[in-house]
């Protein structure tokens, strides 16, 4: 049985797209391998210009950090990181910034999405329901 068969997909450079389908229609799976999460088994995958099935664990996390984004639904945030931790996390491995620059890029996204007051919390004391007050940066 294959999760996908005969996909071909071409998303230009500043689109947002959405997929939506129904359960099991391969939503997860196109994503996970899409985001290198997940290797395809069969046909190739293009991310930019580079053929991401043949590339080494390093070239993915490159790939990862600086031509890829997606939320997942579950956030998947590292647990026993507090909130400025999460989000400085990315950005540390991307080393292209001080710690104290990292640090004052972090403190102004928690910030502009209405989390300063919750920056030493861990995720599992955070809630992402439907009441809560979140929102996107006017430039996002």
């Amino acid at each position: 049985m294959h999760a996908l068969r005969g996909v071909d997909l071409a998303v230009e450079k500043g689109n947002l797209i959405s997929i939506i389908g129904p359960s099991g229609s391969g939503k997860t799976t196109l994503l996970n391998v899409i985001g290198c999460i997940d290797g395809a088994t069969e046909g190739s995958v293009r991310v930019g210009d580079r053929e991401i099935t043949s590339l080494t664990d390093r070239q993915i996390t490159d790939i990862r950090l600086h031509q890829i984004g997606f939320i997942f639904q579950t956030f998947n945030l590292i647990p026993v990181l507090n909130t400025i931790e999460n989000v400085e996390f990315p950005l540390l491995l991307m080393k292209k910034h001080s710690k104290s620059e990292v640090r004052k890029k972090a403190e102004k996204l928690v910030d502009e999405v209405g989390l300063k007051e919750y920056v030493h919390h861990r995720p599992a004391e955070l809630s992402g329901g439907s009441g809560s007050a979140w929102r996107l940066p006017e430039r996002w």
